[in-house]
């Protein structure tokens, strides 16, 4: 066995790192994607929320102005 490489074996290595990379990228994006998503939806939620608790306030305000 030689110390040395050939082009072709390099290539090779370097084709088979830059796959396993681009696949440990790709399973990180869909993971900070998959948190975003929940993020959003949970912000939406208190969005929704906050805007039912102020509708009812504003209620009870026109309630007591009259």
């Amino acid at each position: 066995m030689s110390d040395y490489v050939n082009q072709t074996e390099l290539k090779v290595v370097l084709r088979e790192q830059t796959d396993e990379i681009v696949g440990l990228i790709q399973t990180f994006m869909a993971q900070a994607d998959n948190r975003f998503g929940k993020i959003e939806k949970e912000i939406s939620e208190l969005r929704d929320s906050h805007n039912r608790l102020l509708n009812t306030i504003d209620g009870f305000i026109a309630r007591i102005d009259h």
